[in-house]
């Protein structure tokens, strides 16, 4: 009866083994799967970042620079525009 039994308890560690392997077999299918699926909203994520910022950074940046302008135009322009005035007056 115990070698019977050997075998069957034989038998049920090569099935679990045939199982075990299928198992990590589709386990490391469907990571990779998943993987792929993460990477590339990843990516498409990122690309619609970048484009995003592109169509943005034009906007930002004339304004930065209109700001800037005015910035110069109201603080630096006008006293040296005075002191040009003042020193030509004298």
């Amino acid at each position: 009866m115990d070698a019977f039994g050997g075998k069957i308890g034989a038998l049920a560690g090569d099935k679990a083994k045939i199982n075990s392997g299928e198992i990590a077999k589709n386990t490391k299918k469907i990571l990779r799967s998943v993987n792929v699926n993460v990477t590339g909203n990843v990516n498409r994520t990122i690309k619609q970042t970048a484009r995003g910022i592109k169509n943005v950074a034009p906007k930002v940046n004339d304004q930065f620079q209109k700001s800037v302008k005015n910035v110069f135009k109201t603080k630096t322009l006008e006293p040296i525009n005075k002191f040009k005035e003042n020193t030509n007056e004298k």
